[in-house]
């Protein structure tokens, strides 16, 4: 199936069609709108919405159509322009420059934020410690230690979700409307882990082949190519195993949300739409100055409300309460696959924690939702907290819109 086929873009183009109807009979009925260049600008906001799916929709696609051959496939969390961009210098006919800009879309910055998203699932979240070890290998080119591990991190994502490995036959990697199964992409990585690697080579190799690897047959790969390769293969996965693990859910929802929306939720969202993009093009990073950071820790009441370092301090308040029910409240719900649960897991993982008295470090905003928050405390420990803003409903949340709450990705010893 390709992504142009999914159920949720047919659904989308008709309720789009359904919004165009609608804005139309209120434009036949003038007498009755009260606000007529209201509707004249939604007119124009849902014509340019449309056009972006019409753009943007067959973007994955046409991405594997280009990329599978060398081993690079589209994943839910690949980023669109990137792919728009990729595309568009294989259409010019600079197909090796294209490949060429992975290694600069696979940065250091862009590798940390993949990262965090392991947070989404319990499958891939227990592997995160070793994954950021691996990590810290790939920064300090280390890379005949990052390879290996990041196979095995795949290996056991695949185990925990299939039921065995990925090199193994025989499997169904089907995920409801996940892009890395359109036209079963993610069977290029499978092919790769399969591949029979029978003789030891030296010479360098440019895929990361499984098998080859980790039997100590093919001794030529620790190379950027190779690392590069991993890294987009684990991420593959990880959005996969996602996708598996809550396929359920996601049907559910999909099916819930049915019911034909109203004009004033189609004004709603479709101003929200407008007002993101305004916020995202204008934003630019929050300075925090020492000045405020001694100010706070020298009195945790002058910490401004509505940001992420105040679910901080309310981290470490209901901590000191044993209060798990709070605790679980203070953290991002992607953090959690079932809600029912989140509370013994917050339990189980914070309970022998004790921080006492803190200090503010730094507070550092890495992008529009993102901030990393680092404390000292006690017996000379350092925790860094990564926080989201999360909207409080399923709309996008930027915190210059006020539309959502600063929580907790995840906490580790700094």
């Amino acid at each position: 199936m390709k992504y142009s086929e999914f159920e949720s873009i047919s659904r989308l183009e008709t309720k789009i069609a359904e919004m165009e109807d609608l804005l139309e009979l209120m434009t036949l009925f003038p007498n009755i709108i009260n606000n007529p260049q209201k509707v004249e600008n939604t007119k124009a906001s849902l014509n340019k919405l449309k056009q972006e799916i019409i753009e943007l929709k067959n973007v994955p696609d046409e991405f594997n159509k280009i990329f599978a051959q060398y081993g690079w496939i589209a994943y839910d969390s690949l980023n669109n322009d990137f792919m728009k961009s990729e595309i568009q210098l294989a259409k010019e006919d600079k197909i090796e420059a294209a490949i060429e800009k992975f290694k600069e879309y696979y940065d250091f910055d862009r590798i940390k934020f993949e990262i965090v998203l392991f947070n989404r699932i319990e499958e891939t979240r227990i592997r995160l410690p070793i994954i950021e070890n691996a990590f810290v290998d790939y920064q300090e080119k280390r890379l005949y230690a990052v390879i290996p591990i990041i196979l095995m991190m795949i290996d056991g994502i695949v185990n925990d979700i299939n039921g065995k490995g990925f090199h193994s036959e025989n499997q169904e990697f089907d995920a409801w409307e996940s892009i890395t199964t359109i036209d079963n992409g993610i069977e290029v990585i499978g092919r790769i882990f399969r591949k029979g690697r029978y003789k030891t080579r030296i010479e360098t190799i440019e895929e990361p082949y499984r098998n080859g690897i980790l039997h100590g047959i093919d001794l030529g790969y620790a190379n950027e190519k190779v690392a590069l390769k991993a890294w987009h293969y684990l991420f593959v996965v990880r959005d996969w195993a996602t996708a598996k693990k809550n396929e359920e859910t996601r049907i559910a929802k999909f099916k819930n949300e049915q019911e034909p929306q109203d004009m004033e939720r189609v004004v709603k969202t479709i101003e929200n739409n407008d007002a993101v993009r305004r916020e995202l093009d204008e934003w630019k990073p929050r300075i925090v100055d020492d000045d405020y950071i001694n100010n706070i820790n020298l009195d945790k009441r002058k910490i401004i409300a509505d940001t992420p370092e105040k679910t901080v301090s309310e981290f470490i308040y209901w901590l000191s309460k044993k209060n798990f029910k709070e605790l679980a409240n203070l953290f991002w719900k992607n953090s959690f696959y079932d809600d029912s649960k989140k509370i013994a897991e917050i339990k189980e993982r914070y309970q022998n924690i004790s921080i006492g008295k803190y200090v503010f470090k730094s507070i550092i905003t890495e992008a529009p939702v993102f901030t990393e928050i680092l404390i000292a405390c006690n017996a000379n420990m350092k925790y860094t907290f990564r926080m989201v803003y999360e909207s409080i409903n399923d709309d996008v949340a930027i915190p210059s819109l006020k539309n959502g709450l600063w929580k907790i990705v995840f906490i580790k010893e700094a």
